[in-house]
């Protein structure tokens, strides 16, 4: 691992520490099942479906597993944990090459838009998660891979 890579992950993760740990936050629920757009740095797009989980109710704290469709006949999914504030979102997921990426989401009209890095990158990405009335199973079925429709 790169030694800048190192830093940018221990900062991140005293950052986050210390925000959750200095209080209780009265934050807003999030929705269950999101539907998923973005930008990669390179400028292609991606689309998918989330799901997020409550972990700490009371520290405003939730997991998120993403299901993103790739080039071909299938799709990848991703892991992440992250904490809610009033109108913000902070979150920390496994990047598909092993890296570790932030994110960072505002609430903008029922939508969460967000901004993303790899760490030890200067390139920034970009993803919306709009919530939707259907369940994850049933999005998942959306995503290319065998017996499924591409979205």
């Amino acid at each position: 691992m790169k030694r800048n890579t190192v830093y940018v992950l221990v900062a991140t993760i005293v950052i986050l520490v210390s925000l959750i740990m200095s209080r209780d936050v009265q934050a807003q629920k999030l929705a269950e099942v999101y539907t998923v757009e973005g930008t990669n740095p390179d400028g292609k797009s991606y689309r998918g479906v989330l799901e997020t989980k409550v972990e700490d109710a009371k520290k405003g704290i939730y997991s998120f597993t993403w299901w993103l469709a790739r080039d071909g006949n299938d799709y990848l999914m991703n892991k992440g944990w992250g904490f809610i504030g009033d109108e913000t979102l902070t979150v920390i997921s496994a990047d598909p090459q092993g890296g570790l990426c932030v994110i960072q989401y505002i609430l903008n009209n029922g939508q969460w838009d967000g901004v993303w890095v790899v760490a030890g990158s200067t390139e920034r990405g970009t993803e919306t998660f709009t919530p939707s009335v259907k369940d994850i199973e049933t999005l998942k079925q959306t995503l290319p891979g065998p017996g499924h429709q591409s979205l």
